[in-house]
């Protein structure tokens, strides 16, 4: 236990000693997930669970499932409760995938193409589209919740259809009850639930995923009425590759690991060691997340952890840029879920307030903005 707990304190320093170092201390929120449904409903979870389908994936689907109107409601009242020193609440960067599966269609096309339903059609199949847009347009307007790319969907889609293609039978038992993230030990173990939407094994795949990114730029700016400055792969899988169609589109900033995973299926890692405000050959400028926010995340034991690790950012002058996901907050299979996660977050709010009094909440972008990183 000591053991661990230095390790810990160690990992939380080492990561912030490399990088710009800013003026004051800036609180960052980086929350994933936004979009992309997961499980579609509890009886579909106790249905496949009795088929046998090896869909044990923790928290992920027994709580998460697309955002509806009552999630960001709760939310943005919570975190309107709440202010830095300069008077601003704190802010969601919502990572968000920009559309689902058209199961039907999928279907009558022999699983030979993927196709799919944009945002809107995604939120009438489960809520209202009406009233997510309206909140949307809130949360921005209100600086508490913006939007920035996640990917086209979170799916690895190329190898799903392969794999559907097949008759692999566990696939399709999910596929007819709408659901995609059935496990599958004969693929390679980083797309085992199909999540990982960069993966490639080849050049084909690698400009199908290309292509797909432009999709999902276009998308965005679709739905959201401007266009995706931030972009976070979904499980953190991305190719250096990739920066320029990106970096063309107008995103500017990558949230990267301390070493960034590959994952080509030929190679795992770039080799490289990335760090905060870096700015690449592509001219992309580089973020880490230094702390960790799940407070439905099994080895979660309370706030501590978050705080020490925002200590550790302060230390060296760096934001502390907290990761968390949707899962915590949403309550679309649980309301129960929604209502600890949020009673966590304020929690944390609080913690941090009385702690350091004069911190700021804000975003990635607007930070680098003022502090001049990039430019």
């Amino acid at each position: 236990m000591i053991f661990s707990d230095l390790q810990f304190k160690l990992n939380s320093n080492l990561k912030n000693i490399l990088g710009k170092r800013v003026s004051d201390k800036y609180v960052i929120i980086e929350c994933d997930d936004w979009g992309s449904q997961r499980m579609p409903s509890s009886d579909t979870f106790d249905y496949l669970t009795k088929k046998g389908l090896d869909i044990n994936d923790g928290r992920y689907n027994l709580y998460d499932s697309l955002e509806n109107p009552e999630d960001l409601e709760a939310l943005f009242f919570t975190l309107k409760k709440y202010q830095g020193s300069d008077g601003s609440s704190p802010v969601f960067t919502a990572f968000t995938s920009l559309t689902n599966p058209d199961f039907i269609k999928i279907k009558m096309d022999n699983f030979n193409n993927y196709h799919y339903y944009n945002l809107d059609k995604s939120y009438d199949l489960f809520s209202n589209s009406k009233r997510m847009r309206e909140l949307w347009r809130q949360g921005v307007s209100d600086g508490i919740f913006v939007p920035q790319l996640h990917g086209r969907e979170h799916i690895a889609v190329q190898f799903w259809l392969k794999q559907l293609k097949k008759n692999n039978q566990d696939l399709l038992d999910g596929f007819e009850k709408g659901f995609v993230f059935v496990k599958d030990k004969t693929v390679s173990q980083t797309i085992r639930n199909f999540r990982a939407e960069l993966y490639y094994e080849n050049d084909q795949q690698k400009e199908f995923i290309r292509k797909k990114l432009f999709d999902a730029i276009v998308l965005f700016k679709e739905y959201f009425g401007f266009n995706a400055t931030a972009f976070a792969a979904t499980n953190g899988i991305f190719d250096s590759d990739f920066e320029q169609v990106l970096v063309e589109s107008g995103v500017s900033y990558l949230a990267s690991p301390l070493f960034p995973k590959k994952e080509t299926g030929k190679s795992r890692y770039d080799g490289l060691i990335r760090k905060f405000g870096q700015i690449g050959a592509s001219g992309m400028i580089y973020y880490l997340r230094n702390c960790a926010f799940e407070p439905n995340g099994p080895e979660y034991k309370g706030i501590e952890q978050t705080l020490q690790q925002v200590e550790a950012a302060f230390r060296w002058d760096k934001p502390a840029v907290i990761s968390t996901h949707r899962v915590n907050f949403v309550g679309g299979l649980s309301v129960k879920n929604r209502e600890s996660g949020l009673n966590e977050l304020k929690k944390l709010l609080s913690a941090i307030l009385i702690t350091w009094p004069d911190v700021k909440f804000t975003t990635v972008e607007l930070l680098c903005k003022k502090e001049s990183i990039g430019s």
